[in-house]
């Protein structure tokens, strides 16, 4: 025989109508608590309720990095915008990972982006020197919907009031990253920083080459087609052999480059890789940057000369071998590529640049 409880006991409706005003409200805090939890893991106060300066920093977490940002700046962003910038990051790290682990068989770890305001602030240098490797960027100046300082061509020139030309930040986040994480697998004596500033001890044109491996499709086929149309034009390499194993990269060889960047001259020039900064004549900076340019261009030529004759590998054996001196000698580094079947001679890579495409 059905029982029916009696009105406001357990179970009847009366009491269920009773409870389920609470009950929605205790699944409302539930679900506000988990979503504030999770805004709190996306972005962080650095080092909690902690006092000091980094109260003035906010630490953002993404897939291979973390972002270090001033709280102040990521707060006026807003949360869309900020979405925007830490996605923007986390993609271009993810790739700089991805292209250095194929190329270098490493397995890159986690490091940190560092706005370019807080980079060299003494209280943040302990911070830093946790990670693995970190990476100096203007963070609150990365792409939101693609448009970005960091993105725009050298076109944007600006004058100061000297009429001296300025250089904005023009350096492509993966490849920095890829920069970065190359130098975790270097050896530990090959580490010692080079007088252009790549942080290594190896001949610049192996620095460089995993960070333009990197490179997107895009800006690589501007690489391919400045350097095959110099070969088809000039009917030789830019650089010969001798000179390109050999060559510091043409902006940090420069040492009236390398000078204006130490002065660090606040306002009257513009950053370059993080806080430094420079101000150079227009002829100055279009000669440096033409040569660079093309520069760039004969790392990626000699990169797809390496792929199609499936030789990448000996890129990672040429990385941990250190030795800066030996591996800006021609012979030495064509023995060794001979040594793994692949004939590296000048006249081998102008015959295929040239007829590239």
């Amino acid at each position: 025989m059905a029982m029916t409880g009696k009105a406001g006991e357990r179970g009847s409706p009366q009491h269920r109508r009773r409870w389920r005003p609470p009950l929605l409200a205790a699944a409302s805090c539930i679900l506000l608590f988990l979503f504030f939890a999770g805004w709190k893991h996306w972005s962080r106060l650095v080092g909690g309720e902690s006092s000091g300066p980094d109260r003035d920093a906010v630490l953002v977490s993404v897939a291979g990095a973390d972002i270090l940002v001033p709280r102040a700046t990521w707060d006026r962003l807003g949360e869309k915008a900020g979405k925007a910038i830490s996605r923007h990051i986390e993609s271009e790290v993810e790739a700089a990972r991805t292209a250095v682990a194929r190329l270098l068989g490493l397995d890159p770890p986690k490091g940190v982006v560092v706005d370019t305001t807080l980079a060299d602030l003494p209280e943040f240098a302990a911070r830093l020197r946790r990670y693995p490797w970190h990476l100096t960027w203007p963070v609150v100046d990365s792409p939101v919907d693609g448009n970005s300082a960091a993105d725009r061509p050298a076109a944007g020139l600006a004058r100061n009031e000297g009429g001296a030309v300025q250089w904005p930040e023009r350096s492509i986040l993966r490849h920095e990253v890829a920069h970065a994480l190359a130098r975790t697998g270097s050896p530990e004596h090959a580490r010692t920083g080079s007088e252009g500033g790549y942080g290594t001890d190896l001949p610049d044109w192996l620095d460089e080459l995993p960070a333009i491996f990197a490179e997107d499709e895009k800006l690589s086929n501007r690489r391919r087609a400045l350097w095959q149309s110099f070969c088809r034009r000039h009917g030789r390499l830019p650089f010969p052999l001798s000179r390109f194993f050999a060559m510091e990269h043409p902006l940090w060889g420069d040492r009236e480059f390398r000078e204006a960047v130490r002065l660090r001259n606040g306002g009257q020039g513009a950053r370059i890789r993080g806080t430094r900064t420079i101000v150079l004549s227009r002829s100055r900076f279009q000669a440096l940057s033409q040569e660079a340019a093309i520069y760039s261009a004969q790392v990626r030529g000699l990169i797809d000369f390496l792929a199609d004759a499936d030789s990448l590998a000996v890129v990672a054996i040429l990385m941990k071998k250190g030795g800066r001196s030996e591996l800006k000698d021609p012979a030495v580094v064509s023995g060794i590529f001979r040594t793994r079947g692949v004939d590296l001679t000048e006249d081998k890579l102008f015959a295929y640049c040239a007829g590239a495409g």
